[in-house]
């Protein structure tokens, strides 16, 4: 639905080429899980709530950017055929490095990790390694096949219940900081003050009909036979989707994609100009997106949970060391009674019976 609004909206109202404004569609699928975490910890909604949107963020990620990759094989294509064919031999290629890829490297770390292969000091930095070899061959074979695939390898490692990552977590966290300002500041280097001024009407519009049309499309439409959210819940949904380091590193790689292949002279005909021309707008309206989207949502995430009672009014808790079955009916009654509660056990029995209870 996000997808489909957005590339309507700059086809027919921004005047922008249809393939151009499908493949920008494609990226604002996304939202930023690097912005959404802060904004998580300044909001403080429900743990439902919260959930819901750092999940989202992380699921999506990958997805948006292989949208990209499949828009863009569509638009190089000869003919309908032709993108189709192009389109499935690209999804399946993602599939198979990304997925399984991701997958049996998630499992064979974990095996080295279980048999002390790895010294306990070295294992951030192998992992680092690791992340890195994986993107850059995952992307060799297909582009941005290397995003679903360090993805699918994380989501591996943090459910695997045999050797505990908690000290890679911590390094992740402080590499994370480091890496994502040093891209921002390096993807906005070749966006000048006049790049921004050009778009600057354009993505205001943009800007708008993605907080007030596109978000609340996506969200209702995708909502709308649930019945585990609530129409509170689903509003807090609809106005919060900030963009962030994904979206402009995927607009900044396919911009000169596209840019490149209008000056080639071999595909697009006579709107190769045009289409050149647009597509050096697309990093600049990207960014208007990220900052814009970060900066309403930032402002306005906090007053809209509270006002639909969906932010947490007391962030504290109640902690059980154990989970033993007198923690656990204790638990469930200070939960039954709204209060916040996590146990912490090491048997798996335990963390069972007070999962099932809906115990944290």
């Amino acid at each position: 639905l996000s997808l489909a609004a957005t590339t309507l909206f700059m086809w027919k109202a921004l005047g922008y080429d249809l393939r151009l404004a499908a493949l920008t569609g494609s990226i604002l699928t996304v939202t930023g899980p690097t912005v959404i975490a802060p904004l998580l910890r300044h909001v403080n909604p429900t743990r439902k709530m919260a959930s819901i949107v750092k999940w989202e963020g992380i699921v999506v990620d990958p997805i948006g950017a292989v949208l990209a990759v499949l828009v863009f094989k569509a638009a190089l294509a000869s003919d309908a055929e032709a993108a189709w064919h192009a389109s499935a031999i690209a999804i399946g290629k993602v599939l198979l490095v990304g997925a399984v890829g991701g997958y049996l490297l998630g499992k064979g770390i974990v095996q080295l990790l279980r048999h002390h292969l790895i010294p306990d000091f070295l294992q951030p930095v192998f992992l680092l390694a690791v992340v890195a070899v994986a993107f850059t061959l995952s992307n060799l074979v297909e582009k941005e096949a290397g995003l679903l695939t360090v993805t699918v390898l994380g989501i591996v490692l943090a459910n695997q219940k045999h050797v505990s990552v908690k000290h890679i977590l911590e390094f992740k966290e402080n590499l994370r900081t480091l890496i994502i300002s040093s891209l921002f500041i390096i993807l906005s280097g070749r966006i000048g003050v006049d790049d921004l001024g050009g778009t600057l009407g354009k993505g205001l519009m943009l800007l708008a009909f993605l907080i007030l049309v596109g978000r609340p499309l996506s969200v209702f439409g995708s909502l709308i036979r649930s019945k585990r959210t609530t129409l509170p819940e689903r509003t807090f949904l609809a106005f919060l989707a900030p963009r962030g380091i994904v979206a402009a590193a995927v607009a900044s790689i396919f911009a000169l994609e596209f840019e490149a292949a209008a000056k080639s002279g071999n595909f697009f005909g006579d709107q190769a100009p045009v289409i050149a021309t647009q597509a050096n707008e697309l990093v600049a309206l990207i960014f208007l997106v990220i900052i814009g989207t970060v900066a309403v949502y930032g402002l306005t995430a906090a007053p809209l949970a509270r006002r639909l009672g969906v932010a947490s009014r007391n962030p504290t808790g109640i902690l059980f060391a154990g989970a033993d079955e007198w923690a656990r009916l204790a638990a469930k009654a200070l939960h039954d009674e709204g209060h916040r509660v996590m146990l912490l056990d090491t048997n798996f029995n335990n963390i069972s019976a007070a999962r099932m209870l809906g115990l944290e």
